[in-house]
């Protein structure tokens, strides 16, 4: 089979994105920015109980790095990256906010897991993954083309935790990579069997009129928001108004 020509890359991205509900942008994160994110990131983890926003699960060793914009100015790349950004941008018809502030996730080596298979509303997210991601290092679980159905049905799930899928697949990719995907889509995490602890940031993007996270802690705060000037960010914070159209999210067919 012929190798895609280059040119024709960004209409395959969105084609498997329509219709599966994920893709990849490979290399998305240089690695000279990708060593200083790295680096911050593992630093924020083990200060964690200093970390303003840092939250740590005291029975896995989980820690969250909420609002990782406001802890770094060196995450903010990530924003608006322009390796990922302009796909996001077609995608949403130039009509783009920010749900909420990114968050950091440090999933620690040989960690089970309890979450059930779920899907969240009609947004866009972006995983960026930080370090190499093997198959059973805890990777994302989806259902490729999930996104164009009804959610998970409850026998997929138990008290022990998420069911195999015929079909599913575990998200695994090399440092630097991001994962788009529509959060309709239905996932999970999977199990960390792996030695070696995952990092990745998530942000999920929304349309201008759909509301921010109820979840205050995921909010950005006021002190952070008033203090941009960039243009692009300050809309992307809802701050100015966005070109773009307004309609629901959702894939097209």
């Amino acid at each position: 089979m012929l190798q895609l020509p280059e040119k024709h890359l960004k209409e395959a991205l969105l084609s498997q994105l329509k219709w599966q509900g994920y893709t990849f942008i490979r290399n998305a994160i240089e690695p000279s920015l990708l060593r200083q994110i790295r680096g911050r990131f593992d630093q924020l983890v083990q200060d964690w109980e200093t970390t303003h926003t840092a939250v740590r699960n005291v029975e896995n060793g989980i820690v969250d790095l909420n609002r990782i914009y406001e802890l770094d100015p060196v995450f903010e790349n990530l924003m608006d990256l322009p390796t990922v950004y302009p796909l996001i941008e077609e995608v949403l018809e130039g009509d783009i906010t920010l749900l909420g502030g990114a968050i950091g996730h440090f999933l620690p080596a040989r960690t089970p897991s309890r979450m059930s298979w779920h899907c969240d509303g009609p947004y866009l997210r972006l995983t960026y993954i930080l370090s190499d991601l093997e198959e059973n290092g805890g990777g994302t679980a989806i259902v490729p083309g999930s996104h164009l159905s009804e959610g998970p049905p409850p026998w997929l799930n138990s008290d022990q935790g998420p069911h195999e899928f015929p079909g599913m697949i575990r998200v695994s990719a090399p440092a630097g990579t991001c994962m788009i995907n529509f959060t309709r889509l239905w996932h999970t995490r999977s199990p960390n069997a792996s030695d070696h602890p995952r990092r990745i940031i998530w942000q999920v993007f929304k349309h201008s009129h759909q509301e921010l996270t109820q979840n205050m802690e995921l909010r950005l705060s006021q002190e952070y928001t008033n203090a941009q000037t960039d243009p692009r960010r300050r809309m992307l914070m809802g701050l100015e108004p966005t070109p773009g159209s307004s309609e629901v999210l959702t894939p097209k067919t």
